[in-house]
């Protein structure tokens, strides 16, 4: 098992919730980022959630969108 994401235990105990798409419902109310994987569930990086409560001071790096501007000018805009 991979520790890149928390478990869908660790996931109960930080919404409080069973369902993945009540999970999903709190973790956007509250600004949380989170990817959904294929089937439903959503999954939240080890990494983002300790900067979340507090563990690390800084919150980690390749959470913002990629920039695909180069690659859209070179195809023209299509």
């Amino acid at each position: 098992m991979s520790d890149t994401y928390l478990t869908k235990e660790e996931l109960i105990e930080l919404t409080d919730r069973q369902l993945p798409s009540k999970q999903i419902d709190w973790l956007k109310r509250y600004g949380w980022k989170f990817a959904v994987s294929a089937a439903g569930h959503p999954k939240v990086a080890r990494t983002y959630h300790e900067f979340r409560l507090g563990s690390v001071a800084t919150e980690p790096q390749g959470t913002e969108e990629p920039d695909f501007s180069r690659w859209i000018e070179k195809s023209g805009g299509k």
